[in-house]
């Protein structure tokens, strides 16, 4: 039997995964924010790998549907998206452009994480929340309205001095 897939590098299958957007944040491609983890070829099937933000998250199957309709597009009939549960995705592999994209829409990006283990996951679970700067003005004098946002990733906050309410991507 003849190959029939289409001779794709890494560079190739990077961009056209760069082309596939987050259903939630649709301005954020999938490698910007860190879901895509690379790929593997088994026979003639592309083996796509992705980390989701959180296993629980909604858009899972309109992600796998959307990596599966762009290297389609592209020629590639035979597609596989393999979810890799660990290492766990972490804001930081939130590139810095998606973070200034995030800005730019109105969205504080996650707050850098230290060297520390777990020092995300303390922050989280704080009784003190973090100090948040305002995507509008970049002042830190905000407040958490809500803990929930509209994306179980995202919560609600409140600038004191602009008076602008924004989202505010929860960092893990």
């Amino acid at each position: 039997m003849a190959n029939t897939v289409p001779l794709l590098d890494d560079a190739q299958i990077e961009a056209l995964m760069q082309e596939v957007k987050d259903p939630e944040l649709p301005f954020l491609d999938i490698v910007e924010l860190g879901i895509y983890r690379g790929f593997r070829w088994r026979e003639e099937t592309l083996v796509v790998q992705l980390t989701p933000t959180y296993t629980g998250c909604p858009a899972l199957r309109v992600l796998e549907d959307r990596v599966k309709e762009r290297l389609a597009e592209a020629g590639v009939e035979s597609v596989e998206v393999e979810w890799i549960y660990a290492p766990a995705w972490s804001t930081d592999w939130i590139s810095e452009s998606a973070r200034e994209k995030m800005k730019a829409f109105g969205i504080a990006p996650p707050l850098p994480s230290t060297d520390t283990p777990g020092a995300n996951v303390k922050l989280l679970f704080s009784d003190q929340p973090p100090r948040v700067p305002c995507p509008y003005c970049q002042s830190t004098n905000t407040r958490q309205s809500s803990e929930f946002g509209p994306t179980a990733c995202k919560a609600l906050w409140v600038c004191q001095d602009c008076k602008q309410p924004f989202e505010y991507f929860k960092c893990l």
